[in-house]
């Protein structure tokens, strides 16, 4: 007996039909006369869980960050299969898409003998690709890509430390099998649904949001802000104990810094709003920490940054421009009134 796993998404009731998560869809820009049937047809896929957390816009349950190798060969498979299969349906502004290609190498060699014995790239150059993408999407991954570029000396020291873990070669193992079940998973997803069909287009929305660390369309629609952060009018915006989510963030944030720093535990001791938006909430929040590196200890500034009165972007003194996504659970705790003074 065939299960079809299918998410559906109904204009005013959810009904069963086969194996399926339903919702309640909402109305389009077009009016709530013209609701539609939002599917998503999953069935068969290794990563049916994390493709329907995306596709709900339950970003806090997604086991992943958005700089995940998993994460941004999900999306990149994604846009090649739409490439592949969907061709008719990329707008007429679509862009091609790139990759990086080595053409230049320094080669070592025994002076002895004369053999190679190893070599690495020292230039590379842009090419381009078959695939097609439309421009917000392809946007969304070189993000995710310069986000990674950016913080190249955490990921060096992440590698490092998975590399001398005696899991390494395990782990390595399995990131080849996820990518080659994520890349079939893509396909096969592509082929399942309609190109054009909303509940597509939802999952497309909700993959370019979580690359750029926005907040997600929920099944229902927009999410609503929370009245903790967007209080009633007349309300004062109550102030939460930043000090405290600040030190949360950061200790979460810690556990993708690799072998060769480690936070300090009990620095952030303080925490100042540096800049407030028309409602009273907070846009910047300053704090101090301390890390111990190679070189010893060193006292450092971290900066959290708010959009719409919602934590965003962790940054540190050391690399101003690297964009640190706060823990999503942590920022749903933080929405819900969890940090109250």
């Amino acid at each position: 007996m065939r299960i079809t796993s299918t998410i559906l998404v109904i204009g005013i009731c959810a009904t069963l039909l086969t194996t399926s998560l339903t919702a309640f869809a909402a109305p389009p820009q077009t009016g709530a006369a013209n609701k539609e049937l939002l599917a998503l047809k999953t069935s068969g896929l290794t990563n049916n869980a994390l493709i329907a957390k995306i596709f709900e816009g339950d970003f806090v349950n997604v086991d992943l960050d958005r700089t995940d190798d998993r994460f941004g060969i999900l999306l990149q498979q994604y846009l090649e299969a739409f490439s592949d299969h969907c061709s008719n349906a990329l707008p007429h502004n679509m862009v091609q898409m790139t990759r990086q290609e080595c053409d230049g190498w320094d080669i070592y060699g025994n002076p002895y003998t004369g053999i190679e014995t190893s070599r690495t790239c020292n230039h590379y150059k842009t090419v381009k690709t078959r695939f097609f993408a439309k421009p917000a999407l392809y946007d969304a991954l070189n993000t995710v890509h310069r986000q990674r570029t950016a913080d190249f000396g955490r990921e060096l020291s992440r590698s490092f430390g998975d590399l001398t873990r005696p899991d390494a070669l395990p782990k390595l193992v399995g990131l080849i099998g996820d990518a080659q079940a994520i890349a079939s998973d893509m396909s096969s997803l592509v082929q399942n649904n309609a190109c054009k069909a909303p509940g597509l287009i939802r999952f497309e929305d909700n993959l370019r949001l979580f690359a750029l660390n926005k907040q997600p369309i929920k099944l229902g629609g927009e999410a609503t802000d929370p009245a903790v952060i967007s209080p009633p009018i007349g309300q004062t915006f109550k102030d939460q104990n930043y000090r405290k989510l600040i030190e949360d963030l950061v200790l979460d944030d810690t556990k993708r810094w690799g072998a060769f720093a480690r936070f300090i535990d009990g620095s952030v001791t303080t925490a100042s709003i540096g800049e407030f938006d028309q409602l009273g909430r907070p846009m910047r929040v300053f704090a101090p920490y301390i890390w111990e590196g190679m070189m010893g200890r060193t006292a450092g500034r971290v900066t959290l940054t708010f959009s719409d009165g919602q934590p965003e972007c962790l940054t540190y003194s050391e690399t101003p421009s690297v964009c640190h996504s706060p823990n999503r659970r942590i920022v749903a705790r933080y929405l819900e009134g969890g940090y109250s003074q």
